[in-house]
Parts: structure tokens; sequence; C-alpha cells
């Protein structure tokens, strides 16, 4: 059982779509893409998979690190867990303020750390 951040679209959609292909079942996460992250879901039904919806904003750390253990909660178990979920702004370097530049790392990087530690424990008993 996998959970992929960000799987609403680009990278993430392409790497639940590969797990789900090859016979994963999918925790699909997502915040403003929640129209890819249904037709993804969808998709993975359709081809006979289970896939279900998870929405949330990563760059609370609250949200991110309760993430996975939704997940576990649900599934009853994770094995997986891809973080994929990111931010990709074109700003010109010397003009990039602190408010922007705390908005990319709050995702790009404080996500990935309070998802991990939320994923910790059901992947520690699951040995993922």
């Amino acid at each position: 059982m996998a959970l992929v951040t960000g799987a609403g679209r680009r990278l993430g959609r392409a790497l639940a779509g590969a797990l789900a292909g090859r016979g994963m079942r999918l925790a699909i996460h997502h915040h403003s893409s929640s129209a890819g992250a249904a037709e993804l879901r969808d998709e993975v039904v359709a081809a006979g998979g289970e896939a279900r919806c998870f929405a949330a904003d990563l760059t609370d750390a609250y949200a991110a690190r309760e993430l996975p253990r939704q997940v576990a909660a649900s599934y009853g178990r994770l094995d997986v867990l891809v973080n994929s979920a990111a931010v990709m702004h074109r700003l010109d370097f010397e003009h990039t303020t602190p408010e922007q530049w705390d908005g990319i790392l709050d995702l790009n990087l404080r996500s990935v750390f309070f998802c991990c530690q939320g994923a910790a424990p059901a992947l520690r008993e699951a040995r993922g």
C-alpha cells in the first residue's frame, strides 16, 4: 500500500500510476489538484486496482504529519511513502522575497520531513 504525495499531476501522478500498474493499492494525495487526483483514482479502479484520494495542505506541518497516519488507519497499513509534492516557481533570484523562499521550503523540504515523521511508525511496522 503506497501513499504518493502530489499525485494529482506531473511526476507524482506518473509515479502513482506506475505503482498501481504493479499492483500496489494507492493513497493519492492532492492539495489543489483534486480533479487530477480523482481522474487517476478512477483510472486505477477501472483497471481493477484500489485507490483513494486524500486532501491535505502539506505546508502545514501538522497536516503533513497526520496524512500518513490517516492513510495507515484507512488501509490498515502503509508500506511505501513517495514524497512527490512540490512547487516549482520561476522566480528572479535577486528579487525572491523571504516569504516566497519560505513557501518553497515549506512544501519542498519541511513537508517531506513531517510526512516521514508521521509515516515512520507504520513503515517500521510494515518494514517498508
